[in-house]
């Protein structure tokens, strides 16, 4: 009876969620992140990512809300899937032109955690070509996890 009513509430929630992405201009990061055979989602407000993002995940069969700090001297933030991934999403806060600062984490879903983990960190320096200096990145793995909205990110 207990777990007929959490489904209820699930697609409850689910239809909530749709109407709000429908009406506020929401957008949807979608794919099988999971494994699962089934559609996982992020939802965001693209304007205003740093309010955070739902995660609709189906292993866990429920929402979770994710608070995502803006890094860097940039007010920009994107969110997107690299390519032939299918279990990791990119947090990109890098600013735009010559000379910027880069800032890209790596989130990869991990089964064991029941988590999106960050898996690779790197941040540094666009090249300039107008002073002839070239990028300066620095890349770091990440063992174990740290879930968005943990600090890192």
């Amino acid at each position: 009876m207990v777990e007929s009513g959490a489904v209820q509430l699930f697609f409850v929630l689910l239809m909530f969620f749709s109407l709000v992405r429908v009406c506020g201009g929401m957008e949807t990061l979608e794919g099988n992140f999971e494994g699962t055979g089934r559609i996982e989602y992020f939802e965001y407000d693209p304007s205003n990512l740093s309010a955070g993002a739902r995660y609709f995940s189906s292993s866990v069969n429920g929402v979770r809300f994710y608070n995502i700090r803006v890094a860097g001297e940039c007010s920009l933030l994107q969110m997107y899937v690299p390519n032939n991934a299918r279990n990791k999403v990119i947090l990109d806060g890098s600013c735009a032109g010559q000379g910027s600062q880069i800032h890209q984490y790596v989130y990869q879903w991990d089964q064991r955690y029941q988590n999106w983990c960050l898996r690779n960190e790197t941040t540094g320096e666009r090249g300039d070509f107008t002073s002839e200096t070239s990028e300066r990145l620095i890349n770091v793995k990440v063992k174990g996890c740290i879930p968005f909205g943990s600090g890192k990110d």
